[in-house]
């Protein structure tokens, strides 16, 4: 697997040398035009009314990504929040890290696995500009039947994954699912689809656990977070036309049909 690596740069530091946001680092043989292709899917940014400096970046939502663009075909990319930008030393940096070329073997169930492990590079240091390829990605602990388990068992899990499960099978492969909830939940909810539907349904599946612009993600199902805020909502239209949406803060959510044996057991 190619890999790339994103962030604001100092002079000299970055692939092209220049500084600013840049590619900071690149598999040897990716080529120009497939480097300019991932720098769009590898974009973050907190949510428009949120100031850097009201949350600290460990405490800001992690963006897994697993997608299947026209360009690169099914890219997986992890984008954090990376503090000051070491040029301009404003906040507002982030570091993201792109894998291309990825095998069958990784699937959205794959994917979601990866959350908060080793596998992603999360900020600058001193390595080359040249990256070695990646022979395979690492899973974690983190996202586990137990921790799904203890996500369910309150109301506001379950809540929350039947609206998911059910808008996955009430609706077609091409409407989006948008969730106004933090990262991790959408992450558990990702890995509990992967956990209950057959494989077939999985070959549609992609994801996002956050975005600051949830309607320019191609995903299936998108994350995104008004930071705790009851009075911040997701755009209308990730509610209505080929999308359905639910927020976790306010409760609003999309008509779908809730009930049904499946969704039940």
């Amino acid at each position: 697997m190619k890999q790339l690596l994103y962030t604001s740069c100092e002079a000299g530091k970055s692939l092209g040398g220049d500084e600013g946001f840049q590619v900071r680092a690149a598999s040897t043989g990716i080529g120009p035009e497939r480097i300019r292709a991932g720098v769009p899917y590898m974009a973050y940014g907190l949510p428009a009314h949120i100031h850097p400096l009201e949350f600290a970046p460990a405490s800001t939502p992690v963006r897994l990504a697993f997608l299947k663009t026209p360009e690169l075909g099914p890219v997986l990319c992890h984008s954090v929040s990376a503090g000051v930008d070491p040029t301009t030393h404003r906040p507002g940096n982030f570091f993201s890290h792109l894998l291309m070329d990825l095998p069958p073997t990784v699937t959205a169930a794959a994917a979601i696995k990866t959350w908060e492990s080793d596998t992603w590079q999360r900020a600058d240091g001193p390595f080359a500009v040249t990256l070695p390829d990646i022979e395979e990605i690492h899973t974690s602990e983190a996202l586990t039947d137990e921790a799904l388990r203890h996500f369910l068992s309150s109301e506001y899990g379950q809540k929350m994954f039947r609206f998911v499960l059910a808008a996955m099978l009430t609706t077609e492969a091409d409407w989006r699912i948008f969730l106004a909830a933090p990262a991790q939940d959408v992450a558990l909810c990702v890995y509990a689809i992967t956990r209950v539907l057959p494989e077939g349904c999985e070959r549609t599946l992609t994801f996002s656990t956050y975005e600051s612009q949830p309607l320019n993600c191609p995903a299936r199902v998108i994350g995104t977070w008004p930071a705790d805020s009851a009075e911040t909502d997701m755009p209308s239209s990730c509610y209505f036309g080929r999308a359905v949406g639910y927020n976790s803060y306010t409760g609003r959510a999309s008509q779908v049909m809730l009930e049904g044996a499946f969704i039940d057991y």
